[in-house]
């Protein structure tokens, strides 16, 4: 069976175009995936504790450093330690009243028969080096003419005074009183300076001097 062609169109017309066929949209770009980020690899722990522990050093020395620039050190206390004493002056027949006057001392406890006894005031000097802030103690002992001891209370290694240097190397005079004994003789004291722990540093004696009778 034969199909038949289309019918021919009319003269002069011509045949109308067919629409052509919709296309498919075109599928969107699928945007990639971002690559994660590398994960850093481990530091070795043997190198991990190097670093701590010079980050620890570093502060440290820096705090160091800066203590000693505010806080600078007496480069001389550290080198030498020494405390002397210079050639002592007396001055006899000092009543302890008197001598507490010169000095600009009290002493309210003492009785009026020791502030009235003579005595000789003693002028020395004194040098400490390295003893800083260091009490050192001053004593006395009065002896006789050929360096004997006197038998009498109260003249043996009596304590004076305490003498506190304020630099690491500081000098300076005191006065102390030594009583006179109650016999008439010849005499002279016996200065000696010690250290913070009690241990001898100097010994000077005075001149002799004479006690008249009373």
């Amino acid at each position: 069976m034969n199909s038949e062609p289309p019918p021919a169109a009319p003269d002069g017309e011509s045949p109308e175009p067919q629409p052509e066929p919709a296309s498919a949209p075109e599928p969107e770009p699928v945007p990639e995936p971002e690559p994660a980020p590398a994960q850093p690899k481990p530091e070795p722990r043997i190198a991990t504790w190097i670093k701590i522990v010079g980050g620890i050093l570093g502060i440290a020395l820096t705090a160091t450093t800066l203590y000693f620039l505010f806080f600078p050190p007496d480069e001389g206390c550290h080198s030498s330690r020494s405390g002397t004493l210079g050639a002592p002056i007396v001055d006899v027949g000092v009543s302890y009243r008197r001598f507490l006057q010169i000095t600009n001392q009290e002493d309210p406890g003492a009785r009026p028969s020791t502030l009235s006894r003579l005595g000789t005031m003693i002028d020395v000097p004194i040098t400490a080096v390295g003893y800083v802030d260091k009490p050192l103690p001053l004593r006395w002992t009065t002896l006789t003419s050929k360096g004997r001891e006197v038998p009498e209370a109260g003249l043996t290694d009596q304590l004076a005074l305490e003498f506190v240097p304020e630099d690491c190397s500081d000098k300076g005079r005191r006065r102390l009183w030594a009583a006179w004994p109650s016999k008439k003789d010849d005499y002279l004291v016996e200065v000696t300076l010690l250290d913070d722990d009690d241990e001898l540093l100097d010994t000077r004696r005075t001149t002799v001097f004479a006690v008249p009778e009373r």
